[in-house]
C-alpha cells in the first residue's frame, strides 16, 4: 500500500476495530480507514434462504456471529448446497448499524489525527504555541515603539 499524502510505501497497520483496519504512514503520520474483507473478525458463515423471494430461492452466506452478508451477491442454487436456516433480517440490520457506528467513531478520530499531522494543522498548532505568542508580543511591541516615535510632520512609512 502507498500513502495517499506522501506516496511512500511506509504504511503499517496502526490498530484494528471490529470491522475496520486503520493504517498509518511512518513518514507523514497519515491515517487511513479500510474495511475488512469479511463481515467480522471471526466469521462463521452458513447458507441461508431469503423468504422474501418465495417460491424462488435466494441464497446467501450469512454469518452466525454478526449477521453479516453480501446481499448483492446471491449464491446459485445447486443440489449439493445445504440450506441451514432462513435469512435473519434483524441480525443483518444490526450488523449494518454496527459497521456504520464503528466507522463513524473511527472517522472522527482519524480525521482529527490527519488534520493535526497536516501542514495546516501544524501551522495552527504553532499559532497556539507559547513560542508564537512571544514573537507576536515582541513584534506588536516593536510596532508600538515605532509608531510612538514617528514625527507627525513627516509621512509615515511602514517597513516590515
Amino acid at each position: 500500500m502507498t500513502c495517499r499524502r506522501c506516496e511512500k510505501q511506509t504504511i503499517y497497520k496502526y490498530y484494528e476495530s471490529d470491522f475496520h483496519n486503520i493504517y498509518k504512514c511512518k513518514s507523514c503520520d497519515y491515517e487511513e480507514i479500510i474495511k475488512i474483507d469479511d463481515c467480522c473478525r471471526n466469521p462463521n458463515k452458513i447458507i441461508v434462504n431469503d423468504p422474501n423471494f418465495f417460491p424462488n430461492f435466494r441464497l446467501y452466506e450469512q454469518c452466525i456471529n454478526c449477521g453479516g452478508t453480501k446481499r448483492n451477491f446471491p449464491l446459485k442454487h445447486t443440489k449439493d448446497i445445504e440450506i441451514r436456516d432462513e435469512f435473519n433480517v434483524d441480525t443483518f440490520n444490526t450488523w449494518r448499524k454496527n459497521i456504520s457506528f464503528d466507522k463513524k467513531i473511527i472517522y472522527e478520530y482519524v480525521q482529527e489525527a490527519n488534520y493535526l499531522s497536516s501542514p495546516r494543522g501544524k501551522y495552527h498548532a504553532y499559532l497556539n504555541s507559547d513560542e508564537w505568542k512571544k514573537k507576536e508580543k515582541l513584534f506588536l511591541l516593536g510596532i508600538n515603539i515605532n509608531v510612538n516615535n514617528v514625527n507627525p510632520k513627516q509621512p509615515f512609512t511602514f517597513i516590515i
